[in-house]
């Protein structure tokens, strides 16, 4: 049996991705999502050669890393800017007025900031739900989204929304 040699990770990144390979030996199709995310925590994003690349050494078809990277919204594709906003436009957002909030940061947002739709951001019921660099921010209207993109414009980190709505358990 051939071992592949990585040939195009970073010295930095091999020892993670040595440690997943060793950590999912009898199952290296379960690394693919933790390898893709230490790929992009490194890297910024994920490209072709990149999941070539993961294919050859967890040996996973290419197909399978594909279909993971684009079924999932955390995965960047291509560069992205110095921030990621990413703003739901699901069912319960979108009756919220998400599409009003996604145009504000379109508008007032510069190259140096991704903003993105995803599908579903999983906080229902406190949209319009958006991310900044992963953070949470709720109940989010056109307002809220000038603050926010006047903070990340000035260098400052947003303060994080969070809503009441949330329901109680009993």
């Amino acid at each position: 049996m051939l071992t592949y040699i990585a040939r195009n990770f970073s010295k930095g990144l091999l020892p993670a991705m040595k440690e997943l390979k060793l950590l999912f030996a009898n199952h290296p199709r379960s690394a693919i999502i933790p390898a893709l995310t230490e790929l992009q925590n490194h890297t910024g994003w994920i490209s072709d050669d990149d999941v070539n690349e993961l294919s050859n050494y967890f040996d996973v078809k290419e197909e399978e890393i594909f279909e993971t990277v684009t079924f999932y919204s955390m995965f960047n594709r291509e560069p992205v800017g110095d921030h990621i906003v990413q703003v739901c436009t699901g069912g319960p957002c979108s009756l919220r007025g998400s599409d009003a909030v996604l145009d504000k940061f379109h508008s007032l947002l510069d190259e140096k900031v991704t903003v993105r739709h995803v599908e579903c951001l999983g906080a229902c019921c406190c949209g319009p739900v958006i991310t900044v660099d992963g953070k949470y921010h709720e109940a989010i209207d056109e307002e809220e989204a000038q603050a926010i993109a006047n903070d990340i414009l000035n260098g400052v980190v947003p303060k994080q929304r969070v809503c009441d709505k949330k329901p109680q358990r009993k």
